[in-house]
């Protein structure tokens, strides 16, 4: 076994890691008007690296129907970031960046840089499964064309997700 592995399977093996996938309900900011809620799903991957500190990769999917006419717009984020853990592995704050996949149904398809910002809170049903309720606010930006034609959308999700953890756990203080 190389020293990469054994520095790999010791730095896992002191990590709790978690991992939940869910449906999102999506509420546009800046274009709320022109559209409906959009239903989507997200999976989420942290990796619980202190008490109080963690990173984390998720990916997603949201799509927009337009309110008057039979349009929509989508999104595909791919993100990574930190999460700060408040209390325990209960309440925690979140920020990610990456890069989203926009689609519309004009046949526009542009990548673009993709943020969002979040809290949530862990319902534990047992050991290692969990209830995760989640609310964050997406950014998207992409350059339009011509020149100057760039467009930002933003709206916010609403997450509830099963999640399952493992690996490393805090045994109970005496």
């Amino acid at each position: 076994m190389s020293i990469l592995q054994l520095a790999v399977i010791f730095t896992f093996s002191q990590v709790t890691h978690s991992i939940s996938l869910g449906p999102d309900v999506g509420l546009g900011s800046n274009f709320g008007k022109s559209s409906k809620a959009s239903l989507g799903g997200s999976i989420e991957y942290v990796a619980k690296l202190s008490d109080i500190f963690g990173i984390r990769l998720s990916a997603g999917y949201n799509k927009f129907k337009g309110k008057v006419y039979d349009d929509y717009v989508s999104f595909l984020p791919i993100r990574a970031g930190v999460q700060a853990f408040v209390f325990e592995d209960v309440i925690f704050f979140f920020i990610e960046g990456g890069v989203a996949k926009f689609k519309a149904s004009t046949g526009t398809e542009k990548t673009g840089p993709s943020f969002d910002i979040g809290a949530g809170y862990r319902v534990p049903l047992t050991y290692n499964q969990f209830i995760q309720l989640s609310g964050y606010f997406n950014y998207y930006r992409y350059k339009g064309d011509p020149p100057g034609g760039d467009l930002n959308y933003t709206w916010f999700n609403f997450r509830v997700a099963y999640g399952l953890s493992f690996g490393k756990k805090n045994t109970p203080k005496e």
